[in-house]
This record gives C-alpha cells, sequence and structure tokens, in this order.
C-alpha cells in the first residue's frame, strides 16, 4: 500500500490547473505542488474494466512506475481509458515512463 502522504488528497481530483498529456491509452494530469515530494492518483473505472482484479492489476503497475520515476514536487493524476487492454504490462510501463 502506498505510504498516506504520497496518495492525492480527494479534493484534488476535481482541482483546476493541471497539464494533460494524453496517450491513446491513458491521460496523465499534472501540477506542482509546494511540497518536497510526489503525490499521486490513479483512477481506472468500470467502464473501462470490469474485473476489481484487472482495475487492481493497472492500478498496481501505475504506482510502481510513480515511484520509479515520479518528481519530487509535483502531483500527478493517471486516467485509464478503454484502449489500456491492448497494451500488456511491459508495454504500459514503457509508456508510462516515457511520458513520466
Amino acid at each position: 500500500m502506498i505510504p498516506q502522504k504520497l496518495r492525492l488528497p480527494r479534493s484534488e481530483f476535481a482541482a483546476r490547473g493541471y497539464k494533460i498529456i494524453k496517450t491513446p491509452w491513458f491521460s496523465l494530469k499534472t501540477k506542482e505542488n509546494n511540497l518536497d515530494y510526489a503525490r499521486f492518483g490513479v483512477v481506472i473505472g468500470t467502464a473501462v474494466e470490469k474485473r476489481a482484479v484487472k482495475r487492481n492489476f493497472w492500478k498496481r503497475q501505475a504506482r510502481t512506475v510513480f515511484a520509479e520515476r515520479a518528481r519530487a514536487g509535483k502531483d500527478y493524476i493517471l486516467l485509464f481509458l478503454k484502449r489500456i487492454k491492448e497494451l500488456n504490462k511491459n508495454q504500459f510501463r514503457a509508456e508510462l515512463s516515457k511520458v513520466l
């Protein structure tokens, strides 16, 4: 589980001022924060993947990449799109690393 201080507060999901980077598989929103660490949130709905097992799988993969690549002083929100099913684990990690 992610340490509490690295989780993005729920109020930030509706906040404004994020820069959006879009790919065919996901959208990544980024915004500067005044903290000395990065915070992140991952959103994947049932419209993207019906099974909770798969949704949790994609969340774990995203959190792993964020833990390795995220820069301090930024907030990240990752929104999955339906086409994420076209990627396997390694392709997803490569795409997200490239965007970060």
